[in-house]
């Protein structure tokens, strides 16, 4: 009858732990210690059977040079770098949930799941990519495991699941019933990281939270976890952790010395839409940009256009300018921020 009531209370958590084995260190499984990776190989692999996921491989493959400068200095700076334990890491990117085999550009979430994925690659640890809301609803409540046990108890099959918002949506909608969406949450909850770029605040993230709210209650809010849990690109708010995106080093470069002219970075119909701001810039400033029309006219003949020119080029470019501008409607609209600055 004891060992019943043990393994109620300890394996699962259907009542409190007798008082006496309250304070015993829990019998951790052995593990498996995560070896550090200086190739991208099996990443890339795995992520070629991805839908849209060639903005990633390419921005992988292109800053690899540079995750491995960083590999050699942990290997030389960073003492016992391979006594970790390797961890068992689920990553769902909601964004490509329904992307076609033929998207080509680089998102600015997709920039930081490109540089995610490349860490934990680096980092040696086990690593699963996912996309599909059915496999992920399938991996989460596989029946071999999908006992009633607390989020912080045992081995939940994975240490961390790396998702966005649009993820976190499926989850909760591809649900079958209340019972199972409830037994992942109680399970999972607390090893979800979730990837947003501008964080997430407590009024919007607390089902409960009394204090005041500006405006209405966001449809992407009301997920009860932990303000760490997400992960945000900017550094906006301490309450979330802090993720960012990588940039490529330049400790070997000369800096070039700065001139008077602004660098330009957009569509062609936004500068043809922008032309107004466009010429009370040029009043102070010569004006830059590498620009692939396409057969679209520019009516802006002061505008020094380079062409379609390599990312090199365009770095120096952008080193040699006193201005930058960013995408012409990232000026006007956010959200729409600027990935160009990463290349």
């Amino acid at each position: 009858m004891c060992s019943l009531v043990i393994y109620l209370s300890e394996v699962e958590s259907w009542c409190p732990r007798f008082p006496w084995r309250k304070y015993m260190k829990k019998k951790e499984r052995r593990r498996e210690k995560a070896v550090m990776q200086n190739n991208p190989d099996q990443l890339l692999f795995m992520l070629n059977s991805i839908p849209g996921s060639q903005p990633i491989r390419s921005r992988i493959s292109n800053m690899w040079p540079y995750w491995k400068d960083g590999f050699h200095y942990m290997q030389t700076n960073k003492g016992n770098i391979d006594t970790r334990n390797k961890k068992k890491i689920l990553v769902f990117i909601g964004e490509l949930m329904d992307a076609t085999t033929n998207m080509s550009n680089l998102t600015d979430d997709l920039l930081q799941w490109s540089d995610l994925l490349a860490s934990l690659c680096v980092l040696g640890h086990d690593v699963t990519i996912k996309t599909d809301r059915v496999e992920l609803l399938s991996l989460l409540s596989d029946g071999s495991q999908f006992t009633h046990r607390g989020c912080d108890k045992g081995d939940s099959g994975y240490d961390l699941i790396y998702i966005d918002i649009l993820g976190l949506q499926q989850l909760v909608i591809s649900a079958p019933d209340p019972a199972t969406r409830s037994l992942i949450w109680s399970k999972y909850s607390c090893r979800l990281r979730v990837m947003t770029p501008f964080g997430m605040d407590a009024e919007f993230n607390y089902r409960d939270y009394t204090g005041p709210v500006m405006g209405e209650r966001s449809q992407q809010g009301n997920w009860n976890l932990k303000l760490k849990q997400f992960l945000s690109k900017y550094p906006l708010s301490v309450d979330n952790s802090f993720l960012g995106f990588a940039l490529k080093s330049t400790r070997n470069e000369t800096t070039p010395q700065k001139t008077s002219m602004a660098f330009v970075h957009g569509k062609p119909s936004e500068f043809n839409a922008h032309k107004s701001y466009l010429k009370a810039i040029y009043k102070h400033t010569r004006i830059h940009t590498a620009l692939s029309t396409g057969g679209v006219k520019i009516d802006l003949p002061f505008i020094v256009n380079h062409g379609n020119i390599n990312l090199t080029s365009i770095r120096r470019l952008l080193r040699k300018s006193k201005v930058h501008l960013g995408r012409l409607l990232s000026i006007f609209n956010p959200y729409l921020k600027p990935a160009f600055l990463s290349k």
